[in-house]
């Protein structure tokens, strides 16, 4: 039955979420996905323009990601194909700018599509890549094959770990890197175009996902 009448009560429980992300978030280890990802607001200046990728990272900016006084606009690619084109597309963004972005990206988004870094370059893009290099396609770590599937093809064939170290990707397009785990690192990093990457162990961010979401339900509840 469908219903005019407001619930004042859904908002004030978003809000409630909301509020009590910051604090549960700060409690997480490092390196920690989620934190890597929201430690890079101190270094976007207003009106930045910041490409999100596929798979966790778009999930985790929208679960995760501080509030900001900043405008700051995101962008992401949709749909199955979504993964492909993530470098070149935060290029042109940028390039439509003022010729500076930033993507958000894990390290198989990144592999997909390595001719972007020298389009960037070509294009004279200033782009600064995070890079949440996990070994693997993280996402599939949240779902039940990973515990139902046998490992080592779940592995090979569902994971997916390249071995390519991201250093030497950085060389190949020859842009500045950067290894980061704490925020405070992330975000000084985050504030000059290159590649920062963010190691970090796929069962743990499983882990420290869930522990997360449990603080955050215990403040509201």
């Amino acid at each position: 039955m469908r219903t005019s009448e407001r619930d004042p009560g859904w908002l004030e429980s978003w809000r409630a979420a909301d509020a009590a992300v910051p604090q549960a978030l700060d409690e997480a280890p490092d390196p920690f996905e989620p934190k890597a990802l929201a430690a890079i607001e101190p270094a976007l200046p207003p009106g930045a323009v910041v490409w999100v990728g596929s798979s966790m990272p778009i999930r985790d900016v929208e679960a995760y990601f501080p509030q900001s006084d900043k405008p700051i606009r995101f962008l992401a690619n949709r749909g199955a194909n979504g993964i492909d084109g993530a470098v070149a597309s935060a290029a042109g963004a940028a390039r439509a700018g003022d010729g500076r972005g930033w993507l958000l990206t894990g390290e198989l988004g990144l592999l997909h599509d390595l001719g972007g870094l020298l389009a960037a370059r070509r294009a004279g893009a200033e782009v600064t890549i995070v890079c949440l290099d996990n070994g693997g396609g993280s996402i599939f770590d949240f779902l039940p094959v990973a515990q139902l599937a046998d490992p080592e093809l779940y592995e090979r064939h569902i994971a997916t770990p390249s071995g390519i170290r991201m250093e030497q990707v950085a060389s190949l397009a020859d842009v500045r890197y950067t290894e980061a785990s704490t925020p405070k690192e992330v975000a000084a990093a985050a504030a000059e175009p290159g590649l920062v990457v963010v190691r970090t162990d796929r069962s743990e961010n499983v882990e420290r996902h869930r522990q997360v979401v449990q603080r955050v339900a215990a403040a509201i509840s």
